[in-house]
């Protein structure tokens, strides 16, 4: 699965996105990779670790992912 993640970086603005800031991403089956709670092999968490962020602003941002999928707002 890591190669699969990797590849997906790759082929959508890795680069790019390696150019300006660090980023660590991680697959797992729980939401934290300290705690054995919520293990569950029906689950699989994507964690994107920057280390450092920007903002957005909420509303358009919102508004722009409802457009895409009427359920990408929610898991934003």
């Amino acid at each position: 699965m890591l190669s699969t993640l990797k590849r997906w970086i790759a082929l959508h603005g890795g680069e790019s996105i390696q150019a300006e800031f660090a980023l660590d991403a991680t697959l797992s089956n729980t939401p934290d990779r300290y705690s054995s709670e919520d293990i569950s092999q029906a689950r699989l968490y994507l964690t994107v670790d920057p280390e450092s962020a920007g903002y957005i602003v909420i509303g358009p941002t919102l508004e722009m992912l409802s457009r895409i999928h009427r359920q990408l707002p929610v898991t934003f």
